[in-house]
This record gives structure tokens, C-alpha cells and sequence, in this order.
């Protein structure tokens, strides 16, 4: 017994044939299979970037209608069914993946029920940078240098926004140590600062640098001669600079001030200290003269 077809052009179909013979009779159950289905998808993995509604697309081209469906809530797909032809199917993060981890779904490509693709999408993890410290110091001397340790999951750059900071990497990836360099001392009597800027993807940190003063040394006065006078002679000029050292400031540059006297006239200029006493004084006075250098440090004798 011969059974003949007339082509199908959709799915599968089945027909029943009855046999009899007397009051015998047999049934045959005849399928015919569906039409030759062409269902194709142009790459079965893609990835997305880890922000939410970052998207990744395939073209699907096939003969008949055909339905897609994600097995994660976290990725969509639009459109999720179409007929025969070419389309352009996107998958989209519905949300961010905050995870250090890149995470998947599988797609599921199906012709009246029976699956004939998958696509596995992917989404990346997300970039991460962590840096040992936010705040760092270093000497006042030049060459003073000190270390930050960063950890990422991708390559990241840094960048110092002060010419008197180098650094000894500005990009790599993965984990890595900066170290921070003061090319120049700082000659200041007050820190100075400098921001290293890192960025990760798109993550960004940034890392205050501060050098330290120099240390002011106070001036050193050393003791002035005693002086005597009598009848009406008069007392001799001092020309303090002569009686004071500082490593910082000249001594033509030292202000210097005098304490009050009850019988004595102080006059100082241009460091040179003038006394004149009270009429028909006589007795002994003691003066205290001040040196005060350029940043505010004094000595006293």
C-alpha cells in the first residue's frame, strides 16, 4: 500500500487510513512531516556593557514564523516573535549589573514550540576600582615618595594635576601600584597639595597628595654689650644685625622691636637701635630687644 502527499508548506500534519476486510478492519495513523524549516541567527553569542539598557542585536532570517524568549528578567528582547524574513532582534540590561562578575541569559529562538537556536547573551561585570588610600603625605624633601596600591577588574589611568608630583605608571590594568614622586622640595613654609585623578571604565576616585612644610628655624640672637653712660654723654647706637643669625631670613631683613622703659627712648630703624635717656636720669635699665624673622619666629635677649 502506497500513501501519497500533496506537499506541506506548514507544519506537520496527520491523516488516518482505515483497512477492512470483513468485519475486520485496521487503522493506520500516516504523518506527514513539516516543511523544511530554515531558521538562522547570526552569531549564538553576544555580550552588553554592565549599565542598564545597554543593548547587543542578531539578525534572524528564517522561512517561517518563529518566537523568542529570555530565561533572565535582566535581559529583554525586542521583538520577541516575527514571520518569515530577515529581522534585527535586540537584547537589552534591564538593569545594571553592579556585580564584579559578568552574568548571561540564553535565548531561546522556537518554530512552533520545537527550539531550532540559542543565543547566549552576556552581560559584563561591572568596573571596579579600589584604591588603599584616599589621603597621602609626603616630606618636604625633593624625591619624597610614597605608595598607593589600586585593585580593578579592567584597565584604569591616573593622572596628578600638579607638575611637582610624577607618578611612575599613568595606565595599566588589573592590579598595580602608583608610585608618587615630589620632583621638587617644597620650599614653603605651608603644605602644598595635588590631586591624582584614576579612572576605571566609568568609574572615577581621586587621591589628595600632601606635602609637607619646610621647617622655619627661628633666628638666634646673640647678647648685645652692656652699656654705661655719664653726666651727658649719650649711649652708642646698636646695629642689631650684627647680633643676630637665621638660616632663612638675611639679618637686614630681621623686624626687630624693643620692650617699653620708664627713663629710656628706644627708636630702631633700619636696625639700627638709638637710646636716649630721660633728663637727670641715673640708674640701671634693662632693655629687650625682639628679632622677628620673615615667618614669624622670634628670639629675645
Amino acid at each position: 500500500m502506497t500513501f501519497t502527499a500533496t506537499a506541506n508548506i506548514g507544519s506537520a500534519r496527520t491523516a488516518t487510513v482505515t483497512v477492512s476486510s470483513g468485519d475486520k478492519k485496521q487503522i493506520i495513523t500516516v504523518t506527514q512531516l513539516d516543511a523544511s524549516v530554515s531558521l538562522n541567527v547570526s552569531s549564538t553569542s553576544v555580550s552588553a556593557k554592565a549599565a542598564k539598557g545597554c543593548t547587543a542585536t542578531v539578525v534572524v532570517t528564517s522561512n517561517m514564523a518563529w518566537t523568542a524568549s529570555s530565561n533572565q528578567s535582566g535581559c529583554s528582547v525586542s521583538p520577541n516573535s516575527g514571520v518569515a524574513g530577515t529581522t534585527t532582534v535586540t537584547f537589552t540590561a534591564t538593569d545594571e549589573n553592579t556585580t564584579a562578575f559578568d552574568r548571561s541569559a540564553i535565548v531561546i529562538f522556537s518554530i512552533n514550540g520545537t527550539v531550532y537556536q540559542s543565543v547566549t547573551v552576556t552581560q559584563e561585570a561591572a568596573n571596579t576600582l579600589a584604591l588603599s588610600v584616599s589621603e597621602i603625605s609626603l616630606e618636604a624633601a625633593v624625591n619624597s615618595f610614597n605608595n598607593i596600591n589600586v585593585s580593578s577588574n579592567t584597565a584604569w589611568s591616573a593622572v596628578s594635576d600638579q607638575n611637582w608630583l610624577t607618578l611612575n605608571q599613568s595606565t595599566t590594568s588589573g592590579n598595580g601600584t602608583i608610585t608618587l614622586t615630589a620632583n621638587t622640595s617644597n620650599t614653603a613654609f605651608t603644605t602644598r597639595t595635588a590631586t591624582i585623578t584614576v579612572v576605571a571604565g566609568t568609574v572615577t576616585k581621586k587621591i589628595t597628595v600632601t606635602q609637607k612644610a619646610s621647617i622655619n628655624n627661628k633666628p638666634v640672637v646673640s647678647n648685645i654689650p652692656s652699656q654705661s653712660i655719664s653726666g651727658t654723654e649719650l649711649f652708642s647706637a646698636i646695629n642689631l644685625s650684627n647680633y643676630v643669625t637665621d638660616v632663612e631670613t638675611p639679618a637686614n631683613s630681621i623686624t626687630w622691636s624693643a620692650s617699653k622703659s620708664d627713663y629710656l627712648t628706644i627708636s630702631i630703624v633700619n636696625n639700627i637701635a638709638t637710646i636716649s635717656p630721660a633728663a637727670l636720669w641715673n640708674g640701671t635699665e634693662t632693655i629687650e630687644f625682639i628679632a622677628k624673622d620673615a615667618q614669624g619666629s622670634t628670639d629675645t635677649v
